[in-house]
């Protein structure tokens, strides 16, 4: 994920000229991002002012799950000041391509219908959500914002209450008595919201009440906020163990002869057995496997491969313990061999020449390999695509006249 921009969305509805100083700094960044805005007289007449606090030079400073966002504002005078709601915005680039979980914000409408004159009488409407994952969902945070629109040319102050699901807030109007329209952030709890901060269900009613104290003409809209994670599967790729074919050692990147040495040849998929010449003590011999991808495709340097080995009972499903391919010179009974081509060398490149790939159903390219793990996938692997990689390997002491798959 790469944070692009953050600002602050602000709402303020003075009463009187003066202005107001916005401070915000963002996770360990040394700067505090202020600006002073002015206002005249009037000015939150029909619909308050909305400031947009821009921090994006700072965007760098969020890097982690856990940033801090500060903020603070600070009125020139008392006469006008009212308080302030403030929203964080952020935006980013993210590639969901392999799923997991995803923070997810969306609105919900709870608007009242039409103007009312009346005092202390609420104006309910339910609330509609639907997240509609079968998955894991946790609460982020949920907040109402409601803007208070006055119709009347002159009003007298009230005071407003806001409920959700029962629960009320109450704010005073401050100023004159201009008409205006400003904009209040109501929090929502996640003991309100959602009985607690797993989202247990899909589909959810909530009431939502406004009343004033006073006889104005207003009109109240609502907007429900709500942020949450859904923790959808994450698509990693899986390998099928394919195809194989095993080849003399050359000591060059490239095996030549199939195994054994000599006109006669083993063929892909097939194992050595007593009559093909087994590798002795101290032999070496190189090892061509293919792996299939699946369900997503393998990024490239995103996944490392080891090599293992067991006798055979039945079959290798039947196997209880596996062992880990040594490194050389190491006193495993396989262990890999030090020859001239470079351990962890690309067998081709991101487009494999003819050639460079021996397997049939090979079309990307790994790496060669004496020890384990191997480096890290050096290409791109899509789905329904094999990988190829190289072992060179040397028998040290191997138990004879047993299966080694």
């Amino acid at each position: 994920m790469s944070v692009k921009n953050i600002w602050y969305k602000t709402r303020i509805a003075p009463s009187a000229a003066a202005s107001v100083t916005l401070n915000g700094r963002i996770g360990t960044s040394t700067n505090v991002r202020s600006n002073t805005y002015t206002y005249g007289v009037g000015t939150r007449a029909g619909n308050s002012p909305t400031i947009i606090h821009d921090m994006s030079v700072d965007a760098g400073n969020f890097w982690n799950a856990t940033t801090t966002l500060e903020g603070a504002y600070q009125h020139s005078a008392a006469g006008g000041a009212s308080p302030v709601g403030a929203e964080v915005f952020i935006t980013f680039t993210w590639n969901g391509f392999l799923g997991g979980t995803s923070t997810r914000s969306v609105l919900y409408s709870a608007a009242q219908q039409g103007v009312t004159g009346a005092a202390n009488t609420w104006a309910n409407r339910p609330l509609r959500v639907e997240l509609p994952e079968d998955v894991t969902k946790i609460y982020r945070s949920v907040y109402l914002e409601t803007i208070h629109d006055h119709s009347n040319s002159t009003i007298n102050l009230s005071t407003i209450r806001f409920a959700v699901a029962g629960i009320a807030r109450t704010v005073t109007e401050n100023g004159d008595t201009e008409n205006f329209a400003t904009s209040y952030l109501v929090p929502v709890a996640s003991s309100t919201f959602s009985n607690g901060d797993t989202i247990g269900w899909k589909t959810r009613y909530l009431e939502i009440g406004n009343t004033k104290s006073v006889a104005n003409y207003s009109y109240f809209s609502n907007t429900a906020v709500v942020t949450y994670d859904a923790a959808q599967e994450y698509k990693i790729p899986t390998f099928t163990q394919n195809y194989f074919r095993f080849y003399g050692d050359n000591d060059a990147l490239i095996p030549i002869d199939p195994w054994p040495a000599g006109a006669i040849d083993l063929g892909e998929n097939t194992q050595i057995l007593a009559a093909d010449a087994p590798p002795g003590n101290g032999d070496n011999l190189r090892l061509r496997m293919s792996l299939a991808v699946a369900t997503t495709t393998m990024l490239a340097s995103s996944t490392a491969f080891s090599l293992q080995y067991a006798p055979r009972v039945s079959t290798c499903g039947a196997i209880g313990a596996w062992s880990t391919l040594g490194a050389p010179g190491s006193g495993s009974a396989w262990r890999g061999f030090n020859a001239t081509p470079v351990d962890g060398a690309n067998l081709s490149t991101s487009t494999p020449g003819a050639g460079q790939l021996l397997l049939s159903v090979s079309d990307r390219a790994g790496t060669y390999g004496e020890s384990v793990p191997t480096p890290l996938n050096p290409f791109a692997v899509a789905v329904g695509e094999d990988v190829e990689y190289d072992w060179n390997i040397q028998n040290n002491g191997a138990a004879m006249k047993v299966s080694q798959p």
